[in-house]
């Protein structure tokens, strides 16, 4: 059992392999080996540059970053509902083509509970757990939390809470992949979930402890919706202190 924490640098190289694994394709400006002529662009395709590989040449051209303006009708999503005490955009957002529907994956957790315990899928969480909610929209502004009827929060399941993680979901990651063939693994999320050896109040307050469940998970799913867990998780054994994206 793997009980270490994991360093910045042993972090991004796992998420960097897991990447690769997924289909996803990396060149690195310091790798030698890679094989620059198989990079092509095609035409009317936007490449997202954010080094010089594959670049031949720059002639009077210099790479600038487009400033972001504010919308004026910010905040777009507000912790409106007992199961919110924030919107933490630690997750995902996507444009799904076939549904056409922005979707957005984000943590939140309880509001205002004190070190009063919640008990979700069987399990008891500590009052300050973070969760796994899910909102859409049709234009990217205005967004609905849909009340999905999965999580019971309190024992109401009219809420947009998704069945992922256990114990403490952090930095939910979901990728749309329309390659596979199982149509059941079509949505698939990685995500830390931590605090498995229980909680306790100290000091007043509340705090998970690790335990051997801790560590990167993921899930399935067919409609990125309902999630089934993997049976073999965790997947990287450690504990998590963030909530960070994994990747």
């Amino acid at each position: 059992m793997m009980t270490s924490h994991l360093n910045r640098r042993s972090f991004l190289q796992t998420s960097l392999a897991a990447a690769t694994l997924g289909g996803a394709q990396a060149l690195l400006a310091d790798d030698a080996s890679s094989d620059l002529s198989q990079f092509v662009v095609e035409s009317g395709v936007r490449q997202l540059f954010l080094d010089d590989v594959g670049v031949a040449s720059l002639d009077r051209v210099r790479r600038v970053v487009n400033p972001p303006t504010r919308h004026p009708e910010n905040p777009l999503l507000v912790p409106d509902t007992p199961w919110e005490r924030g919107c933490q955009i630690y997750g995902t957002a996507y444009f799904d083509e076939q549904a056409q529907l922005f979707k957005l994956w984000y943590l939140t957790g309880p509001k205002d509970r004190g070190v009063k315990p919640l008990k979700l899928d069987g399990y008891e969480r500590a009052p300050h757990t973070t969760m796994a909610a899910y909102a859409e929209s049709t234009d990217g502004v205005h967004w609905v939390k849909p009340k999905l009827g999965i999580l019971p929060y309190d024992g109401d399941t009219q809420n947009n809470l998704l069945g992922v993680g256990k114990y403490n979901c952090e930095g939910i990651s979901v990728l749309h992949d329309l390659h596979d063939p199982d149509p059941a693994r079509r949505w698939k999320c990685a995500y830390w979930d931590h605090g498995s050896g229980g909680w306790e109040v100290r000091n007043g307050a509340p705090f998970c402890m690790g335990g051997p469940e801790d560590g990167w998970h993921v899930a399935f799913s067919p409609d990125g919706i309902h999630w089934t867990r993997y049976d073999g998780n965790p997947v990287i054994e450690a504990y998590c202190d963030t909530n960070q994206n994994v990747l």
